[in-house]
């Protein structure tokens, strides 16, 4: 793999065919990328403004001291006057 991204730099004996596979992959790479980013929108982002939450962290202390961190949802919190209204008026 590495020899397939530094031959489009320096050349190798396979002449052309090694400046297209350094494309191809940086190309990939690329994809992949964008793919990432795209990913981390949807879940990140998006679904929450649709759904009504946001995404908070979380810090949790294990018992060996150690500390977990999470990403969690959140809600907005609800009025006293909000909770006791009835469903159907």
């Amino acid at each position: 793999m590495v020899r397939d991204v530094l031959c489009g730099w320096f050349g190798d004996s396979g002449g052309e065919h090694c400046v297209l596979q350094a494309a191809l992959l940086l190309a990939n790479i690329s994809v992949s990328l964008q793919l990432c980013g795209l990913y981390y929108y949807v879940w990140i982002i998006l679904l929450p403004r649709l759904g009504g939450y946001e995404i908070v962290e979380e810090t949790e202390e294990l018992e060996g001291g150690a500390r977990l961190r999470k990403l969690v949802r959140q809600y907005p919190r609800r009025t006293e006057a909000e909770e006791e209204a009835p469903l159907l008026s």
